[in-house]
This record gives structure tokens, sequence and C-alpha cells, in this order.
């Protein structure tokens, strides 16, 4: 039992130790490249559990003196200049090296001594037989041969042949180019495992956004700079340098120490906008560098446009609120709180006039007019409020609020944004309209009056309506009165029928209206006034025979003489006969003159 469980164990360990040393194989104990700086006095480099700070520089900028933290616990100071003294060592953990010392700052890469992933399987495990071989890119691995003292293997590429005998778990490395790692060797299959790795590179991409869409004047914005490391090793001396067109960054420039693969560095930068009398976009832009282990550069950029507002601004709040039961004022139920909030966030004092539109059937209470005249503090808010009822039910919405105010001799002007909000007002409402089918008509002639009543509340009402004929007319048919029920926006109509008497323009009376609903809310409503146009006929003269004049002619009403023509009323076929014969002679005369007039020409000719 004993011996099983030592066998056991060796073969567990004889598995595990390629596994190990695979993943040693990949790091590295070297010299980090951290970042480039160019630090003025006081200014510092932040690292990962280091600091360096710029103490002083000689007045003559020949050297400097530079300071150490750990942790930021003190720990030692350096004096280093371009020369001889460029490079100085803490610890055998950081490294300075300074590239240029001038009378106001000191340019300088940093470097840390420290254990770091630099090689990423390129070709995983792959069992390869005698004469067989890998092909990773540009490199070929081949297996020569397998015997008892190990794998013969060459490494051909990019200028670069290497043959050797390697045991399991050994490799050969071309530095900063390439690796060939011998995983296992299988001696009863014949077989050799091999992996192949390469140098590996970071990667940048960035996001930016700001915790909100648009900003006013003097409002923080906080801006936030994500970096991704979407490569395989780790970046160094992150530096993030942001700007913007128009108002102030608070922090210009940001550092990070590192940032490994897969992970992401969040960097929130405050700005401030501008201040200014119209809105208008600005634009941030963003850079970041950063290093891998070798000192390559790596970089990336953004630019985000922003809206801003103007410096003043006004917003419209609407609460509708309940009237109370002795409030009947309109016939509806509810009224308007109205409320105007403005704002000044320039740095000076400023004078606005404030306006505001409504509905036409709404009413303020108790001003003429709606609009106000105030004086703005600088960062100060004011806020004016109304009531308004409203005259009819229905659904409505609200108009904008406007600001108005001199700047430099030019006018400028804010609303607020368009409200889509719809207020469903209730309330005790109907109309009443009088119209007629035909109103110009003749004596004798008849026509239609049609009394419409509609429902125009939102509950069903009782209605009693009563009309009126002119004396001048005459009822022919139908009733001027009615009584009924109304359902919410339904409409009943009455006709009757009228015949016209004498001639005049006569306006009909008001046609009017008294509803009640279910709760005893009482209304009234009149129709307007249409006007009937009763005309006389046209008059035509007709002529007798003549007689002799011994003859007489008699009528009820005495003697006429033979010469006295007799008036009688034209009719209106008589008229057009009259008016059609008339023109046809005018034709005829115009035709004969010019006629006759040639024909007397031609004969004088000949």
């Amino acid at each position: 039992m004993a011996t099983r469980t030592l066998v056991f164990f060796i073969l567990l360990l004889s598995f595990l130790a390629p596994a190990a040393n695979a993943y040693d194989i990949q790091n590295e104990d070297i010299w980090i490249f951290q970042g480039a700086y160019q630090l003025e006095i006081g200014g510092r480099a932040e690292l990962e559990g280091f600091t360096v700070k710029l103490h002083d520089i000689k007045d003559d900028g020949s050297s400097a003196t530079i300071l150490i933290y750990r942790n930021r616990v003190f720990k030692e100071a350096f004096l280093i200049d371009d020369d001889a003294n460029n490079v100085q060592t803490y610890e055998k953990e950081l490294k300075v090296t300074a590239s240029e010392v001038n009378a106001t700052s000191v340019s300088m890469e940093i470097h840390k001594q420290q254990t770091e992933r630099v090689w990423i399987t390129s070709t995983k495990k792959t069992a390869v037989k005698e004469g067989k071989q890998i092909e990773d890119g540009e490199y070929i691995v081949k297996l020569k041969e397998l015997t008892e003292e190990g794998a013969l293997i060459s490494v051909e590429g990019n200028g670069n042949s290497i043959e050797d005998t390697y045991k399991m778990a050994e490799y050969e490395k071309i530095p900063d180019e390439f690796m060939m790692n011998i995983v296992y060797i299988n001696k009863n299959t014949e077989e050799v495992f091999i992996e192949t790795l390469r140098p590996g590179e970071p990667g940048m991409s960035v996001f930016v956004k700001t915790d909100k869409e648009e900003y006013y004047p003097n409002e923080k914005i906080e801006y936030q700079f994500s970096l991704s490391n979407t490569g395989t090793v780790p970046l160094h001396g992150l530096i993030l340098s942001t700007s913007t067109s128009e108002g102030s960054v608070e922090d210009t420039v940001l550092q990070h120490p590192s940032l490994d693969p897969t992970k992401v560095k969040k960097f929130v930068v405050d700005i401030v906008p501008p201040s200014s009398p119209v809105a208008k976009n600005i634009t941030i832009r963003s850079e970041i560098k950063g290093y891998d282990y070798k000192a390559n550069e790596y970089s990336n950029s953004s630019i985000l446009e922003l809206p801003i507002k103007p410096y003043i601004s006004i917003e419209k709040d609407v609460e509708m609120l309940k009237k109370s039961a002795i409030d009947t004022e309109f016939g509806t139920d509810e009224y308007f709180l109205v409320s105007l909030t403005v704002k000044n966030m320039a740095g000076s004092q400023t004078a606005l006039t404030i306006t505001d539109e409504l509905n036409d059937s709404f009413i303020p209470d108790n001003m003429e007019k709606l609009e106000w005249g105030i004086l703005m503090e600088p960062a100060s808010e004011k806020t004016i409020t109304y009531h308004v009822k409203p005259t009819v039910p229905g659904n409505f919405t609200f108009g904008t609020a406007t600001a108005q105010w001199n700047y430099k001799g030019d006018t400028y002007r804010v609303s607020t944004g368009l409200d889509n909000e719809v207020y469903q007002v209730h309330g005790l409402k109907a109309t009443v309209e009088k119209s007629i089918v035909s109103n110009y008509l003749y004596p004798g002639d008849r026509t239609e009056v049609i009394v419409k009543v509609t429902n125009t509340g939102d509950r069903q009402i009782e209605v009693s309506l009563s009309d009126e004929i002119s004396p001048e007319l005459e009822l022919v048919s139908g009733g001027t009165s009615w009584r009924g029920n109304i359902a919410p926006g339904r409409s009943e109509e009455i006709t009757y029928v009228i015949q016209a008497q004498k001639i005049g323009d006569f306006y009909l009376p008001e046609a009017h209206i008294e509803f009640t609903d279910e709760d005893d809310k009482r209304g009234t409503s009149d129709s307007g006034t249409p006007v009937i146009y009763v005309d006389n006929a046209l008059p035509v003269v007709e002529y007798e025979e003549y007689i002799d004049a011994e003859e007489y002619h008699y009528e009820d009403e005495g003697i006429i003489e033979e010469n006295d023509a007799e008036m009688t009323e034209l009719t209106r076929s008589g008229a057009v006969w009259f008016l059609t014969y008339s023109f046809v002679c005018i034709l005829l005369l115009i035709a004969i003159v010019p006629t006759g007039a040639y024909l007397y020409i031609n004969r004088k000719i000949q």
C-alpha cells in the first residue's frame, strides 16, 4: 500500500513540474520601464509602491536633488545630473535615469526591477515525431532525431539558426523574438510535445463619458476616461492629458503606474464649463500614453463634444389642483398652480423680463398679463408662482415661458422646454348653435332653422332649450323648444320651418339653453343671431295695344285712356327674355353698320 502511494505522488510531481516550469519561463526578472517624466520643482512621478519627487535644482542647472518615497514614506535622497551621475538606483528596485537637467525641470526615465510576464504562448503544445516540424510565422521548429540523450531539434527563422539536443522542460530563447519550449518527451510513442512563445504586447482601448448629457455654466462636469488593456502584458507609466476648447480642466495631467491585461482603469477629471449667454458646444480632448516592459510607447486619444446651456435658465412646473366645493366659477372642477424657476449662473447681476403663455380658455388669477421684471444676483435662483383657472373642460397642454435679457448691447432669450403632458379638466359645459339653411328669401319663401345643442363637458346633462321667432317671420312647422338628456361629447338637433312675410333684414333671436348635471351644478348658454335677407321681386312694365281715341278701357278703379300703360309685376322669366332680346338687337346693330359701310365704299370704287 505504501509503495502504491509513493508511486502516485512521484507521478503527480512529474506531471506538475513541467507545468510550473512552463509558467516560470513566461516571466522575467527585468528592469521594467515605468515611464518618461518631465518634473518641475515639487513635481512627482507616482509609481506603484514608489514616488519620485524633484526637490530642488541648483542655480546653474547642473544638477538636482530627487527624493524617493516608498508607500509615501521618505526613504532616500539622490543627487542627479545629465552627465556622470545621470543614473541612480534605490535598493536594486528602482532606477532613475536623467536625460536632461536645466534650470527649471528635469527629464527622466524610471525603471523598476520586478518579475513580470513577458512571454505569451503562440503555438500550443503540439506532438511532433521525427522529421516533422512546427511553423510559427517565420520560425520553423523541426524534430530531427530522438535519442537517449534527448531530442535533437533545430530552430530557424528571421536570420537565426540553432540546433541542439534538449531534454524535457528545457527551452531555447531568441531574445526579444521567439522561444521554443520542450514540454514533454514520450519515448514510448517517440513523440516530443513542443510549444512556442512570443513576447507579449499591451493594447489600449478607451471609452469616455460624462455624468450628464448637458450642463449649465459653472456646473462641474464629471468627465470619465476609461482605459482597457486589451493586450497580453501590462502597461506601465500611464499619463493622461486632458484639455477643453473652452472652460477649465482642474487636473490636466493624471498618472497611473501600471495596468494589467484585461483590466480597466477609470480616470475622473473635473471640468468647469464656460459662462455664455447662448448655448454652445465645447470639445474635450484626451490623450493617454503608456509603455511596455521594453519602453515601447503606446498611445490612444478621444474627442467628446458636450453641449453647454446659457447662463440663464428657466424651468416651468405645472400642478393641477382640485377646486373647493363652493368654487363653481366657470363650471370646471380643477385649477392650476404654475411655477417658473429662473437661475442666473453668471458672475454678474442680470435684469430679466419673464413672460409666459397660456391656452386662450385659461384665465390667470388676479393678473392682467403674464409678464414680470426681475433682477437676479450672481449665482442666484428665483421662483415665480401664479394660479390659473380653465373656463371650459377638456384636455389641455401648457405653452412655454421665456426669459429675456440684454448683454453687451445684444438681446438674448431662453425658453422652457415643450411640455407634452396633457391635463384633463373636468366640468359642466354645453353650447348651442343656430343656423339657417337658406338666408336669402323672397316674401312667401320658406327655409329651415337648425338649432344644435352639444355637451362639451365630461358628464351627462339635462338640457332645456327655448327659442323664439322674429315678428317679421312666421312659424310654419316644427317646434322651438326641447328638453332631454345629452351624454358627454354628444349633440342634439331640432329643426323648424319659417316663412318670410316682409321685405328687410331680420336677425333671428338667440336660442337659449339651461342645463344641469347629476350633482345639480347648473349652467346656461346662448347661440348667435343669424340674419335673414328678404328681398322684393324685380318690377316690369307691360304695354297694352293702342286703341282709338273714342274707345275706353274700364277697370274697377276708373277709366284709363288708350295711351296709358298698365304697370305690372315683371316675372323672372320675363326679365330673362327681355335681357336676351336686347342683347341680340345690339349684336345685330353692331354687325349691320360695318357691313353697310363696306358695301357703300365698294360701290363707289366700282
